[in-house]
């Protein structure tokens, strides 16, 4: 243990650990292998979870926007770094795809390297993909195993140490989550938000005990953007055809936000087909015929709902995406609005896949 300052106490965010794990990934390389044994050896363990044996020869951060890019004789080894976010918009295909064609020559392989709390959706999915994970868990273990006198890497070992014991701490804390506004009791100081996802992942699984019709690609799971970013709590994802082109697709999407006090919000979105893309407000302007059809079902859907359930409407007179909210405190108030709405959009129209 160290009896200096931690200079991970301060450097938390995934940029300050992005620059460490370059640095102790770099210990991989042969000429370390006589002189700094112990490090050579923790660089390795986490390449050999990936069952990659060779030296390291090359360490890139941020080359294409990957986190940190590790270069053997035979492999391009993707590590996507997080410490309290998650994954977004496929970074790892995207990244896949990039290495593939710019290291041809090697074999890519994929790790998700995350510090922070993981939650089993997080997991799932990337089981799917053939991805390989390493959470809390396993870095914890494989910090264990190293018994080096290097000052900064003793400091993460110390850091990496603390993190898991606060989430095990955590897991048994977090009992309760009938009332939403639990959530804004729980800690929220400096970026620390372990309980409150805790708490989120506990009462994601709740709301997929209650909505165990949903088929395994429409999970609800939780997000949240990154570190102190408001999270939300995803529900549905409904697709209509545009009614005048084949060019669009209108979108209706359910979430529980957690800003000042929880609210149940409904989101309008447009996607072109069949890239796929959400378009933006700045883009809206190319699409004059089918913006039509996105208010016309907008007014569709807020005309069905009762005037005195509670909803406001938002944005009426303006083409942006939020359509409706809803305060909320209960779980049991809280799944029985969900499905009504649910029920409404199923109503409005004939869904369809969501062609990507």
């Amino acid at each position: 243990m160290t009896i200096e300052p931690n200079i991970f106490e301060f450097a938390t965010s995934e940029l300050s650990q992005d620059a460490f794990l370059c640095y102790l990934m770099s210990f991989g390389k042969s000429k370390y292998k006589d002189t700094n044994t112990e490090e050579y050896k923790l660089a390795r363990s986490f390449l050999k979870e990936l069952s990659v044996e060779e030296d390291i020869k090359e360490i890139k951060r941020q080359e294409s926007h990957i986190d940190v890019l590790i270069l053997t004789e035979s492999y391009a080894v993707i590590l996507e770094d997080k410490t309290f976010s998650k994954e977004h918009s496929e970074q790892l295909k995207r990244y896949n795809e990039i290495c593939k064609s710019k290291y041809f020559d090697k074999k890519v392989k994929l790790l998700y390297f995350k510090t922070g709390y993981m939650d089993i959706q997080e997991k799932e999915k990337f089981n799917k993909d053939e991805v390989c994970i390493l959470d809390i868990d396993v870095i914890s273990k494989l910090m264990s195993e190293y018994s080096g006198n290097n000052t900064v890497v003793n400091m993460w070992k110390e850091h990496i140490e603390k993190i898991n014991k606060d989430i095990v701490e955590a897991k048994k804390t977090i009992t309760d989550v009938e009332k939403l506004n639990i959530y804004y009791e729980l800690p929220n100081t400096n970026g620390d938000t372990l309980q409150r996802d805790v708490y989120l992942d506990k009462l994601t699984k709740k709301f997929n005990e209650e909505f165990k019709n949903k088929d395994e690609d429409e999970k609800i799971y939780w997000y949240r953007a990154g570190q102190g970013r408001t999270p939300h709590i995803c529900f549905q994802d409904t697709y209509f055809k545009c009614s005048c082109s084949e060019r669009c697709k209108i979108h209706f999407g359910i979430y529980i936000m957690f800003r000042n006090e929880p609210q149940i919000v409904v989101k309008q979105h447009f996607y072109t087909i069949p890239e796929n893309h959400r378009l933006r407000l700045r883009e809206y302007h190319k699409y004059s015929e089918e913006l039509k059809s996105l208010q016309e079902m907008k007014h569709k859907f807020q005309q069905s709902i009762s005037s005195g359930a509670g909803w406001e409407k938002k944005n009426e007179n303006k083409d942006k995406l939020i359509i409706l909210e809803k305060k909320v405190s209960e779980v049991k108030e809280c799944i029985e609005n969900i499905k009504k709405i649910q029920e409404i959009i199923k109503n409005i129209g004939t869904p369809i896949d969501n062609p990507s």
